[in-house]
């Protein structure tokens, strides 16, 4: 059971990273921030994933200390830029986190900027003169590819 902040809840449930991403798209519910802080409160620490008895026996695996791991260095990562949170708010509105990463991967940062000006107020439909389409999201995106 990984990648929990990515699940949705069932049968009109939520997750706690469902409360979150409810946090992200409307500042003013604040019981979804309370039941997500409860659950950051309480889970702090606590163990998230655990081997099944044997399992890194069979696999020949040698547990290492989260000091070891940390100094190991698999690739090299560098900052493409950053998103401020009413940008990301924007970009949860109409549902376009998959469309930033393909932007930035293949365009640049350069594309991702522009992107973000289109669906700039997305998640405060006050401030926009017009509301921002799933259509205007689309053209967006393939004129950015495109160019």
């Amino acid at each position: 059971m990984t990648k929990a902040h990515i699940k949705k809840g069932r049968a009109g449930g939520e997750t706690p990273f469902d409360l979150l991403r409810s946090c992200l798209v409307d500042a003013e519910d604040r019981q979804a921030a309370f039941l997500f802080k409860e659950f950051a409160a309480n889970f702090k620490g606590k163990r998230q994933l655990s081997w099944s008895n044997g399992l890194k026996a069979k696999f020949d695996l040698v547990e290492k200390t989260d000091e070891e791991l940390s100094e190991e260095k698999e690739d090299e990562a560098y900052l493409l830029g950053q998103i401020d949170i009413d940008q990301w708010r924007d970009v949860l509105k109409v549902d376009a986190r998959g469309i930033v990463l393909e932007l930035a991967s293949l365009k640049g940062w350069t594309a991702v900027e522009n992107f973000l000006f289109v669906i700039k107020g997305a998640h405060d439909p006050t401030t926009l003169a017009a509301p921002v389409t799933l259509d205007i999201v689309r053209e967006a995106r393939e004129l950015l590819l495109a160019a």
